[in-house]
């Protein structure tokens, strides 16, 4: 098992059986796929089980084919045009090369009972094969992950999301 502390920068690797996970985590059932979890995701409710927990990867991120088959779920909810008109063409490099995005901002974005709104990801829009996977509709990145302590608990094909005390404070002290 592995315990990825965003707030601390640090990566901690445990044997199975010597750690429980944290009272009040929320612990999500993930797929393997080639060793990447895979959880689900709700975006403006709209379900699906095939999004990457990508470490590597700074935004949340939907491929093109999930914005293709969903339009309404990724509606820019942004009450600012000049905002929107901005996020409407970005390039990034990532793996395979450069890759074609426009932001939105979205009323919700959900993984298990974690909520977040208005919540800004990132919507491919270029062809862009070596980058999308044909069975994946998105990536979760860090700007999501780093949040939490997040759990990988790969001989049980689960992950685990604790809210860290810096999130606590933020989170807080907005209210």
């Amino acid at each position: 098992m592995f315990k990825l502390d965003y707030q601390h920068g640090t990566v901690d690797a445990y044997r199975y059986d010597t750690l429980d996970l944290p009272v009040g985590s929320v612990t999500l059932d993930a797929v393997l796929d080639d060793s990447v979890p895979v959880i689900g995701a709700k975006i403006n409710g709209v379900r699906s089980d095939r999004f990457i927990l990508d470490t590597g990867a700074d935004d949340f991120v939907i491929f093109r084919s999930f914005a293709l088959a969903n339009p309404t779920a990724i509606t820019d909810h942004s009450n600012n045009p000049i905002l929107s008109r901005y996020l409407s063409s970005i390039r990034a490099e990532g793996v395979g090369g450069k890759i074609d995005l426009r932001g939105s901002i979205l009323q919700h974005v959900q993984v298990g009972p974690i909520r977040f709104d208005d919540y800004l990801a990132m919507i491919t829009t270029g062809r862009n094969a070596s980058f999308e996977y044909e069975d994946i509709d998105g990536l979760i990145g860090s700007r999501f992950l780093r949040a939490f302590d997040v759990y990988l608990d790969y001989s049980n094909s689960r992950v685990a999301f604790v809210v860290n005390e810096e999130s606590k404070r933020r989170s807080h002290s907005a209210e």
